[in-house]
């Protein structure tokens, strides 16, 4: 269970969103569980009681579940971190917790893991938003030339 995808800088009607992805061979039970911008506040958003995802299935909450009436949190565009602590359904952690940092972000683009040829995760801008689905390819470019070696000495 990861954090999977994450837009930070959108302009209403559009909202801050959270995607989970359950890569476990079983279905898990979220209810109880904590996601939270800061590290040392955990227990600012709770998901409701018995809220499960399926073995290869997401779970998308966005800015009306974690920041009702602006009493929650939302993520900062210029760049912040994401949390997700597991719990008991008393709120005692387990000793589960993973998060994301990211950076800041063009209006409307999202963060998601990208696996590379190497087999290591990253979280980057992807190229289009995927919610409650596979994640795009990560955006490429602009590609910057700092240096042309024109007619170089070769011994």
């Amino acid at each position: 269970m990861y954090i999977n995808e994450l837009l930070s800088h959108i302009d209403l009607p559009d909202v801050d969103m959270i995607e989970l992805y359950n890569n476990g061979s079983d279905s898990v039970n979220v209810g109880g569980w904590f996601v939270s911008d800061n590290r040392s506040n955990p227990y600012s958003y709770k998901f409701p009681a018995d809220t499960y995802i399926k073995s290869g299935d997401y779970l998308v909450v966005d800015e009306s579940d974690f920041n009702p009436g602006g009493m929650g949190f939302r993520f900062n565009r210029s760049g912040e971190n994401c949390y997700l602590f597991a719990a008991n359904s008393d709120s005692t952690f387990t000793g589960y917790a993973t998060g994301v940092s990211f950076d800041g972000q063009y209006n409307g683009t999202s963060f998601g893991i990208y696996t590379n040829s190497e087999n290591q995760d990253h979280f980057v801008a992807q190229s289009s938003r995927t919610f409650g689905a596979k994640n795009a390819y990560p955006v490429i470019g602009p590609l910057v030339i700092s240096r042309v070696m024109y007619n170089p000495n070769i011994y």
